[in-house]
């Protein structure tokens, strides 16, 4: 076995016991009933005080959500325009296929 795939098994090994570790915190979090007092200290029975703030709900959900949107027409129109130059895949429905692969990873 070559280095390179020794280290690279190494750190998949890391990454899955971190993504373990994470998950297990989650859960003894959620079990603890923690969270509720936590969730208490942002808002309460009339629910979080900030949720109509222009900032919060303009800029960060609405333009968040417009972000997105751009990407995903951006990544559209590059995905189905011709090549200017390169390699890469020439015909419409190479190109499609791409995209989907592309947007099915995400």
């Amino acid at each position: 076995m070559s280095a390179a795939r020794s280290a690279t098994q190494a750190h998949g090994k890391r990454d899955a016991l971190v993504t373990l570790a994470a998950l297990a915190a989650l859960l003894l979090w959620d079990l603890s009933g923690l969270d509720m007092p936590a969730a208490r200290l942002f808002g309460d029975l009339h629910g979080f005080a900030w949720t109509n703030t222009f900032f919060l709900s303009r800029v960060m959900h609405d333009g968040g959500r417009l972000l997105a949107w751009t990407l995903l027409a951006a990544l559209v129109i590059a995905a189905l325009r011709p090549p200017v130059a390169g390699p890469g895949p020439s015909t419409p429905a190479q190109r499609f296929r791409n995209m989907t692969k592309a947007m099915d990873s995400v």
